[in-house]
């Protein structure tokens, strides 16, 4: 038997007062509240998921902006043979 279940609580089963057909609604109502929290909560993840997708393609979409700067720059170096050697880099010394 695993630690978890020798340290587990029996709660007591609860009784709902009303008739057989009132016992049903409240029953009904308890679990129609439970489905909406879950639904709420999986609505809440969802979105965090859409977003956290949004800024991996966005970062993509920069990476890639960068890697283009940086090709261009070096075709740029490589056109301007001036004397003076002028240099277009972009990383920081």
């Amino acid at each position: 038997m695993s630690q978890y279940n020798k340290n587990q609580v029996i709660a007591p089963s609860q009784t709902v007062p009303g008739t057989p057909i009132q016992q049903m609604w409240h029953i009904l109502n308890f679990h129609e509240k439970r489905f909406l929290q879950i639904s709420k909560e999986l609505q809440s993840h969802a979105k965090d998921n859409e977003s956290i997708v949004k800024q991996t393609v966005e970062h993509g979409i920069l990476l890639q902006k960068i890697t283009d700067l940086e090709d261009k720059v070096a075709m740029l170096e490589k056109k301007t043979s001036l004397g003076d050697k002028i240099s277009f880099s972009v990383n920081e010394k």
